[in-house]
């Protein structure tokens, strides 16, 4: 790792965390995706990653628990299908982008 001028790296930083135009929130959120899906984050994303998924768990978990037990699992069946698929369809729409264009003839 090569070290870099404190001033580039504050420039760096200020760049990536300037959500305010089109770009660079899609940009941020492309890196974001991308790091999620190759596995590269870090000890932060993930325990945020973790108490999101529990903050959106647990109301979940406590209305099947409260219906009845079939109909509960059938419904929380039903949001893991929901999401397997969303995460296949993201997996599948980013391999296709490291592929080259076919040469035009």
């Amino acid at each position: 790792m090569t070290k870099r001028p404190p001033d580039e790296f504050r420039r760096d930083l200020e760049l990536r965390q300037r959500n305010i135009v089109f770009p660079d929130t899609a940009a941020n959120e492309a890196r974001l995706w991308r790091n999620f899906i190759s596995g590269k984050l870090s000890t932060v994303q993930v325990i945020g990653f973790v108490l999101i998924c529990g903050i959106i768990a647990a109301p979940v978990w406590l209305m099947a628990k409260a219906m009845t037990s079939i109909f509960g699992l059938l419904f929380l069946g039903g949001c893991g299908a929901v999401f397997l698929l969303l995460c296949w369809r993201i997996r599948k729409s980013l391999a296709g982008t490291h592929k080259r264009p076919p040469l035009a003839k």
